[in-house]
């Protein structure tokens, strides 16, 4: 039933079990989250990485996480390339048929009929998390448009309210270093931020490694960054 409403007294007495966490503090189901980041800062690597994790139960560093059913779309890379990094990481987990899905297609969601389709591919196999790599090919319209942008956000809300499949969306950051909000890094207009539940900024540190800086959790008040490194096909704690 659409707009069921209650009495006051009643809805303070709702007991409405808490969120499940997929990454804890950083993703619930049904939840948006956001990668983003320079280039050559290895977010594809990343977003991999998350969604290993995810379907494995891996701890994402050190954030606890519920095994749960991965699905990951690439919108940017060719197949070669991308079934190349995919098989590299994969390597470095255990994992069975149907715990993890991937796909590759060149065509923006913003098409009502390509929208159709995905969405028939989620329902179809109800993916407690997907990875959609990368949010300008997916889109492939006006970032600064906040008309279009939230046509692009409303159908994937639709479609996680209707799943309960949590998004974790792969993005670029902006050139202009006088944004000293990290949230602010993020390219386009600033109705994205707005519909995020969390977003991590990956950037490249002098010593060769990474920092993770989470710009937004809506779980918790604030984290410390973290420092990581990329070797041999595998993200570690620095």
């Amino acid at each position: 039933m659409m707009f069921e409403v209650r009495d006051g007294v009643d809805y303070m007495n709702l007991r409405i079990p808490p969120p499940r966490f997929i990454i804890d503090k950083l993703l619930a189901e049904g939840e948006f989250l956001m990668i983003y980041g320079d280039a050559g800062v290895r977010k594809t690597f990343l977003g991999l990485w998350m969604g290993f994790c995810i379907a494995t139960g891996t701890d994402f560093f050190e954030f606890r996480v519920n095994q749960s059913s991965m699905l990951i779309g690439n919108f940017e890379l060719t197949d070669h390339r991308f079934q190349y990094r995919f098989h590299n990481m994969g390597n470095q987990f255990s994992f069975d048929r149907n715990q993890i899905m991937a796909f590759t297609e060149h065509k923006s969601l913003m098409v009502p009929e390509n929208f159709a389709v995905f969405r028939s591919v989620v329902l179809n196999l109800r993916p407690q998390a997907c990875v959609i790599d990368c949010m300008q090919e997916a889109y492939a319209r006006d970032e600064l448009s906040e008309e279009l942008l939230a046509i692009f956000f409303g159908n994937f809300r639709e479609l996680a309210d209707e799943t309960g499949t949590a998004f974790v969306f792969i993005h670029h950051e902006n050139k202009n270093e006088a944004y000293v909000d990290t949230l602010s890094r993020i390219r386009g207009h600033s109705y994205i931020k707005g519909k995020l539940d969390a977003a991590i900024r990956i950037v490249k540190q002098p010593n060769g490694g990474n920092q993770l800086q989470y710009a937004k959790v809506r779980h918790v008040d604030n984290l410390p960054n973290t420092n990581i490194f990329f070797e041999d096909g595998l993200w570690r704690l620095r």
